[in-house]
């Protein structure tokens, strides 16, 4: 995940840091900023209330941006893996997972996001054709990955 989202980094049209900005531009008072940034995290994920996320709309407008693989997405994985980590050791079900309250509290929140594009993608590119050609286990590739061998990411 740390590679993809460098890779869509280094192109302008695939930074949540622009969505999000030109969304908060549009309001006068920090009052309407707020509400408008989190409409604009809302379409791309909840879609709203819980009602209209669990009927379908979740993800309706999903993106691969900048900032949003590397954020909330990295954050959905980790816990979704963590939580079957959990039950493997334990040995028990994987508990339920309430993905309408971590994506909600994500759209309500605050952080802010690149608005301006980083990386030589042709590098970058050849970063991944290196990581995806040494063994998937392999100590290398899962430090390009973002992850730590031993851990569960």
């Amino acid at each position: 995940m740390t590679l993809m989202d460098q890779v869509v980094a280094t192109d302008g049209q695939h930074l949540l840091g622009r969505w999000l900005t030109a969304a908060r531009a549009a309001g006068s008072t920090t009052a309407e900023k707020d509400r408008l940034e989190y409409d604009a995290r809302s379409i791309i994920t909840t879609w709203g209330g819980r009602d209209s996320s669990e009927q379908g709309l979740h993800e309706y407008a999903n993106r691969e941006w900048a900032g949003l693989i590397g954020g909330l997405y990295r954050q959905r994985w980790k816990t979704y893996f963590g939580e079957l980590d959990a039950a493997l050791t334990a040995g028990r079900a994987p508990k339920s997972i309430d993905w309408f309250a971590i994506d909600d509290a994500w759209a309500h929140g605050h952080q802010r996001y690149a608005t301006r594009t980083t990386g030589d993608i042709g590098s970058i590119a050849r970063t991944v054709a290196a990581t995806l050609a040494r063994p998937a286990d392999s100590p290398a590739r899962l430090r390009s990955s973002g992850c730590r061998p031993g851990s569960s990411c």
